[in-house]
């Protein structure tokens, strides 16, 4: 395996040229946007609304859409066999030294990992993805409990492995953009595949370039050293069978976070194809959480087969409280049956992870809840009577509030509340056949769609017979009512 090492200005390697995909792909979208909301829109506010709900998907994929763009960077992988350099175009990179794009599993013309070294001695088989995320979780989990991944790890590399000298040097390399310097934080082996963790340093300036990462100051309170930060931890797993490796599966790690979410259901389906996914982390996540939570993301973003996960083994480790109360509540022989049965709940869209593990912890809660009541309706007698009234579910809940008394806090239903019921849904159906019959009616009478509506806000479907609109006021009582000179 290649010798680690610390991040120093004089191991760097140069990448002469790579592409990136950069611009604002968000202003393409306004004529057709604009189309769709009419022509009294504000241009100007909905360009603004345009770019910031861009800028967030771009955070959310961990990178940057639009025009390929030419760039020239400089890299010091800190020892590393492999380093993360968002989308870089796999057929028109160029490197003076030895480096191998791996291309995206999601879209083989693009890469987001760039391997720098050779392997002395390949593996003859791997396990699978699974198994690699699993303890790639572990890895993760124990350099967050060594602290790490904390700004106070990267302060004592800065003070300790550097002299004065080398630490000026090292800063003045930093604040040039094209620059690009790696950290190990930890790296291991395992079945067949390379496992790192690195993050990077930089120096932010007017002239650095946006890659939606989330960065933390390493001094946050020195003001000279204010602008000295680290990009979000990263996580890389390379299966190592092949020379050049023709896999690798990249992770960023998230730290609590706080930002102006939208709904998540609209953006997942995005987020899963083209970005790169999230693990989210604190100080109560245990190994096995972010191990499950890593390979259920790999899932969701079509990285990896079901069959390949064992799914379930994962969530009922990562989760065992939720897991037991399913088992106890529905009967399930076994542990892993209650966890397939959460696991159903957890498939699609999956959980937001830019809201943070507490968030996740709370909605796997949500999901084991909700598994345990659609487990009572399939299985209880009756337990699904909207499907027999014809109404949804939430439908079903309303008319219970308007028809059925409530007991102990359980709606109290019987056959008399169910003929109830229908003869409420049998009447609902009737006006709405006389209101649609009333509207045909009165729009060949001459009515416009409004002024009908209105009317029979206002009268009795009966009366609609009778009905004629208003006659304009003719041409000779305007001319009489207007004032002479």
């Amino acid at each position: 395996m290649p010798e680690l090492r610390d991040s120093q200005p004089s191991g760097m390697m140069l990448t002469s040229t790579y592409t990136a995909r950069v611009g604002h792909w968000a202003e393409t979208l306004e004529d057709e946007v604009a189309a769709k909301l009419g022509p009294n829109v504000d241009r100007a506010r909905l360009r603004s609304l345009l770019k910031e709900a861009a800028g967030e998907i771009e955070l959310l994929a961990g990178q940057r859409f639009g025009p390929v763009e030419r760039h020239t960077e400089t890299i010091d992988p800190g020892g590393l066999p492999f380093v993360d350099v968002p989308s870089i175009h796999v057929a028109a990179y160029e490197v003076d030294k030895e480096a191998w794009a791996v291309p995206d599993p999601a879209d083989p013309t693009r890469a987001n990992v760039l391997q720098l070294g050779q392997f002395p001695q390949l593996a003859d088989r791997a396990v699978g993805l699974g198994d690699a995320l699993w303890i790639a979780g572990h890895l993760i989990a124990a350099a967050l409990k060594s602290r790490r991944l904390s700004p106070e790890y990267l302060q004592w590399l800065v003070a300790n492995r550097l002299d004065h000298e080398q630490r000026l040097a090292f800063f003045r390399t930093l604040i040039d953009p094209a620059f690009r310097v790696q950290i190990p934080i930890a790296a291991t082996s395992y079945g067949g595949w390379w496992i790192q963790v690195s993050r990077r340093l930089l120096w932010v300036t007017h002239q650095t370039p946006d890659e939606h990462r989330l960065v933390e100051p390493v001094f946050g309170n020195d003001e000279k050293l204010r602008g000295l930060v680290a990009a979000e931890p990263t996580l890389i797993a390379a299966r190592i069978t092949t020379h050049p490796v023709k896999k690798a599966h990249i992770v960023r790690i998230w730290p609590p976070v706080h930002r102006a979410s939208r709904p998540w259901r609209l953006v997942a389906r995005a987020i899963h194809s083209h970005g790169i996914p999230i693990v989210s982390i604190d100080q109560n996540s245990t190994p096995e959480e972010v191990g499950c939570q890593l390979v259920l993301g790999a899932l969701w973003h079509g990285q990896v087969e079901a069959g390949e996960l064992r799914l379930a083994n994962a969530v009922a480790s990562a989760y065992p409280t939720a897991v037991e109360r399913i088992k106890r509540s529905v009967g399930a022989p076994d542990v892993q049956s209650a966890a397939a049965l959460l696991l159903e709940g957890l498939l699609h869209p999956g959980f937001d992870p830019a809201l943070g593990a507490a968030s996740i912890r709370r909605y796997v809660n949500r999901k084991a809840r909700i598994a345990i009541l659609e487990h009572r309706k399939a299985d209880e007698p009756g337990g699904r009577v909207w499907e027999s009234l014809g109404v949804s579910e939430r439908f079903y809940y309303k008319l219970l509030k308007r028809h059925a008394p409530k007991v102990g806090g359980r709606y109290q239903v019987d056959d008399q509340v169910l003929d109830q019921i229908r003869r409420y849904l049998r009447h609902q159906d009737s006006g709405a056949e006389k209101r649609r019959a009333a509207l045909d009616l009165m729009r060949e009478r001459g009515f416009t769609e409004p002024a009908a509506r209105k009317w029979l806000q206002r009268h009795r479907f009966e009366a609609a017979i009778s009905a004629r609109p208003r006659r304009p006021a003719s041409s000779s009582s305007r001319r009489a009512d207007a004032p002479t000179q």
